[in-house]
């Protein structure tokens, strides 16, 4: 797994991706022969932003993974670095979102949801451009 940062340099017209950090990713039963704890993916995705974030305490980062990296732990670390971190991955079109329980009154059962947010695949429906390759935007 290798972890990299993208840059943009003054004379290219693109950015390009450094690599920072890399782990190796072992399935559980080589893990298990060499006596050493099974890492997922996931957990490795964490082990190496957390190592970027340390080294660049100042900085902001935008994490983007695919299916395999978005998980609820994921979400839960983005969420704990968010001063820090952004993080992007998959997400369900129909989906239920909501957003944080109000603040507890003291009386009753402490609610776990807040008010419902709207579905993603609605809210993907707007349109919205990101910088592209070659300077686009798509």
């Amino acid at each position: 797994m290798v972890l990299a940062v993208t840059i943009r340099f003054p004379w290219p017209n693109r950015p390009w991706a450094l690599p920072v950090l890399f782990a190796l990713y072992t399935p559980p039963e080589v893990s298990e022969r060499l006596g050493r704890k099974h890492h997922t993916a996931g957990e490795l995705a964490r082990i190496l932003t957390r190592r970027l974030l340390g080294w660049f305490p100042e900085r902001r980062f935008v994490l983007t993974g695919g299916g395999q990296y978005s998980t609820h732990e994921m979400t839960r670390f983005a969420h704990a670095y968010h001063t820090q971190l952004t993080f992007v991955g998959r997400f369900s079109g129909n989906a239920n979102s909501y957003h944080p329980p109000p603040k507890y009154s003291g009386t009753g059962r402490p609610r776990v949801k807040g008010e419902r947010q709207s579905k993603p695949e609605k809210v993907a429906a707007k349109p919205m451009y990101v910088a592209w390759y070659g300077g686009d935007q798509r």
